[in-house]
């Protein structure tokens, strides 16, 4: 067993497969480390004060709870990237910071790079705007990126969403067909950043769940995890 202290976050595309192997790693971690284990969960965080709870609720339905067909697009980047940055401080200053000045240890199933990613593609402002934004956060150590097929991942799903198609980056349609289109762009950027910021690749294509997990274990060796 180790005793070092971590903070470890996936990365994906939409369809990559972060959830399952993220719920499968937490037990295998638990098994491995002596500290305590913390699962953050990035969109449902446990309660706080009725405060923190209301103005967490209120931020979350803006996100991510909005209806089928919302023109989000009408209220520009910069409003969202503002918004996602208020969200990722809240989740940093109330569940990631706390539990590492404890002394346990972190796993998120994701982290802020997705909105990176996509940021990446639009105007140099809005990315130097969403990185001073985000300069602050805490950064996981590693970064597992879960590579996947974008034509693998689309056939996991059975729906494609407006932002997931590129629809926040001025693409019109939502078939699978402009889903696999705009995770492709995405993909080359992801493992660009990846080769970067020394990110740990996981290659998942046609791979079981288990298989991926233990992998994973295996490259987390190498971190002293």
């Amino acid at each position: 067993m180790t005793d070092k202290q971590f903070f470890v976050a996936f990365e994906g595309l939409d369809g990559a497969g972060k959830s399952t192997v993220f719920e499968a790693l937490g037990p295998l971690l638990k098994n491995r480390i002596k500290n305590k284990l913390v699962l953050v969960d990035k969109k449902y965080p446990p309660a706080f004060s009725s405060y923190t709870d209301n103005h967490i609720a209120t931020i979350r339905s803006i996100l991510w709870e909005y209806p089928k067909g919302a023109p989000m697009d009408e209220l520009g980047d910069m409003h969202w990237l503002y918004l996602l940055a208020a969200w990722f401080h809240v989740i940093d200053n109330t569940q990631i910071k706390p539990a590492l000045v404890e002394g346990h240890s972190v796993i998120m199933e994701s982290w802020c790079y997705k909105y990176l990613v996509r940021y990446r593609l639009k105007a140099d402002y809005m990315y130097e705007a969403m990185l001073t934004a985000f300069y602050s956060l805490t950064r996981p150590s590693p970064v597992i990126y879960i590579d996947v097929d974008p034509k693998i991942a689309a056939e996991r799903k059975t729906s494609y969403g407006f932002s997931e198609s590129g629809g926040m980056d001025g693409l019109k349609g939502s078939s699978k067909s402009d889903f696999i289109a705009y995770q492709n762009t995405l993909r080359e950027i992801y493992l660009d950043l990846a080769a970067q910021n020394g990110w740990m690749i996981i290659k998942a294509d046609h791979k079981s769940i288990d298989f991926i997990a233990h992998e994973v274990m295996e490259s987390l060796s190498d971190f002293g995890i």
